[in-house]
């Protein structure tokens, strides 16, 4: 081997060195439960303190600290995967709202379990940023929380399955369209129903076009459309009839 083929071998060997290790370090961002890894001090003083100030905070300075925290970058991961357990649940929020940033494999199951916060507004929080995260393997809890949360966090759940768009959520959000007592929960189902697209909900989305509430009516219409195509008017009788010639599964006469 030249002089020079020894040379470029040991620079060659040497870039993969410092790659490996740079690729390592990524990974670790990527792979290990921000749980675990310990922060840097000078972060943590910072974000902490961040975090204890907008207990207190009025809206505009909320936001002022959410966007200085996510300046931060990933080195703030290990504190805001400990703030989902803090005691303020101002500071709860912010923190999983900060969260839909992250690349981390582990910040889903983390939010998950913020879905039992004794806080709507957590939770409610906790599901957008599930939603941003394109979180589908969370759908089994937001499921649960479909079922069980307050109205408005009914509401957003039935929101973010239509956002993650996976026909696992189909019967439960059918269910809610049918059988939830809060007008604007039955809407939103209704648009996700016809975000997902899946023609199971064709049929109870028919018999949603005589429900009580205006805003549940249109929606269900317009699902209809997105999901058949058939561009049809508001009418039930209408729909029924095209159903029965499109040869689906008996439609009540």
């Amino acid at each position: 081997m030249t002089g020079f083929a020894r040379k470029a071998a040991v620079i060659a060997i040497s870039v993969g060195i410092v790659a490996a290790g740079l690729w390592h370090f990524q990974l670790r961002w990527v792979l290990q439960d921000p749980a675990t890894i310990r922060p840097d001090p000078d972060v943590e003083r910072v974000i902490s303190g961040l975090l204890e100030a907008s207990r207190t905070a009025a809206y505009a300075e909320r936001r002022a600290i959410f966007y200085q925290i996510r300046a931060m970058g990933r080195a703030s991961l290990p504190m805001l995967v400990h703030a989902l357990r803090n005691d303020s649940p101002k500071v709860r929020s912010l923190a999983a709202g900060l969260l839909q940033n992250s690349s981390n494999i582990h910040v889903t199951r983390h939010l998950e379990s913020s879905l039992d916060d004794a806080s709507p507004a957590v939770v409610r929080t906790a599901l957008f940023s599930l939603a941003q995260l394109d979180a589908v393997e969370a759908i089994p809890s937001i499921i649960v929380t479909l079922n069980e949360g307050d109205k408005f966090t009914r509401c957003q759940a039935a929101l973010v399955l239509g956002m993650l768009d996976d026909e696992s959520a189909v019967q439960p959000l059918i269910a809610c369209l049918e059988d939830d007592p809060y007008p604007l929960a039955r809407k939103v189902a209704a648009d996700s129903l016809g975000e997902i697209g899946n023609r199971d909900a064709v049929h109870p989305l028919i018999e949603s076009l005589d429900d009580k509430s205006f805003r549940v009516r249109m929606s269900s219409h317009s699902a209809l459309n997105r999901i058949t195509k058939a561009g049809l008017g508001n009418q039930k009788d209408l729909w029924m009839r095209w159903c029965r010639k499109e040869h689906h599964s008996p439609v009540p006469e």
